[in-house]
C-alpha cells in the first residue's frame, strides 16, 4: 500500500485535488481511496452532537458549512469543534500519533493499493503512516 499525503493552506483545494488524483490513478485499475486523518475525528464529533446517526454520516457532509457558526455547537463552527476535540480531548488522552494510527487501520480496511490523504498537517500523524 502506498500513501500520498497532501498538505496546504485552508480552503486551497486539497480535497478536490485528492479526488482528482484518485480518479486519474483509478484509470489504470489501481484501487485508490481518499481518507483524511480527520475521518475518525469527524465521526466522533458528529456522534456527540447528532447521536448515533452521526457516526454513520458521510464525514465530509459538513464541508460546505464547516466555517459557519452553528447553534447546535454553541456558536462554534464545525471546524472549531473538530479542532477543540482533537486538541483538548483526543490528543491529550491518546497521544499526537492517534490520528495517524487510526488512518492506517482505516486504510487497511479499504484494501486499496493507494490512499490519498488530503489533510496532512501534523508531523506525528504523518510519521505513523
Amino acid at each position: 500500500m502506498k500513501f500520498i499525503l497532501i498538505n496546504g493552506a485552508r480552503r486551497s483545494g486539497k480535497t478536490t485535488f485528492a479526488h482528482m488524483l484518485r480518479d486519474v490513478l483509478r484509470k489504470d485499475g489501481t484501487l485508490v481511496s481518499v481518507i483524511g486523518f480527520s475521518y475518525h475525528l469527524k465521526r466522533f464529533v458528529h456522534g456527540i452532537y447528532l447521536g448515533r446517526q452521526g457516526f454513520s454520516m458521510d464525514v465530509d457532509a459538513f464541508d460546505a458549512v464547516k466555517e459557519e457558526p452553528q447553534e447546535l455547537l454553541g456558536g462554534m463552527s464545525w471546524r472549531q469543534a473538530y479542532i477543540h476535540y482533537s486538541e483538548k480531548v483526543i490528543k491529550p488522552l491518546h497521544g499526537p500519533e492517534w490520528f495517524g494510527n487510526m488512518l492506517v487501520v482505516r486504510a487497511h480496511e479499504t484494501g486499496s493499493d493507494v490512499v490519498v490523504v488530503p489533510d496532512s498537517g501534523f508531523r506525528a500523524e504523518a510519521e505513523r503512516v
